[in-house]
């Protein structure tokens, strides 16, 4: 019987762990068309907007693209923030395409109250699953055309929808600004 509550607990532990590991990654892929000779790591002096009717969620988004270009070297502005289009170099228009949040159930193994007891049965873990698609494009303003265009969808599985909004807005930003736009 020791061995058995011993052989769980390690099983336990490593879902603990594996679980801890993956918690808040997103899986991010991409489509992108970009104009032919244009250099994305020149852009600077971006306005990056957003079509996300809740204004919370807008910001939101818009910030972390923002902070990205911010922590690369890049001036840029949330469309939020900014009185018109006028004076910036760049316009980043990100639109939202998709969004799919679904309740996920897991069997995770034996269940262990904070007293540590073990109790009978198995448990199961409900996650929240969610999926987004967005469609950006970035406009030289110089040039009044579209040098960049990509859908790019993202993937999560959290325990909260907002830590599945918060985990796609974070790994869209950086993967998106540090992909196509850093050296």
């Amino acid at each position: 019987m020791k061995g058995k509550i011993m052989k769980n607990l390690k099983y336990y532990i490593c879902a603990i762990l594996a679980l801890c590991i993956l918690a808040g990654c997103a899986t991010t892929k991409f489509d992108v068309i970009t104009k032919p000779g244009a250099d994305l790591t020149k852009c600077d002096n971006i306005l990056v907007c957003s079509n996300i009717p809740d204004a919370v969620f807008r910001a939101d988004l818009e910030s972390r693209f923002v902070d990205n270009f911010s922590k690369n070297g890049k001036k840029a502005t949330e469309g939020t923030n900014a009185k018109s289009e006028e004076g910036f170099d760049y316009i980043m228009d990100i639109k939202l395409l998709t969004s799919s949040i679904k309740l996920d159930h897991k069997k995770i193994g034996p269940k262990f109250p904070i007293s540590m007891k073990l109790e009978i049965g198995k448990s199961h873990e409900v996650t929240e699953k969610a999926t987004m698609s967005f469609d950006i494009t970035v406009t030289d303003m110089l040039d009044k055309e579209i040098i960049f265009r990509g859908t790019v969808t993202s993937e999560t599985e959290e325990s909260t929808e907002a830590g599945c909004v918060d985990a796609i807005f974070s790994d869209v930003a950086s993967k998106t600004v540090k992909k196509y736009f850093v050296k």
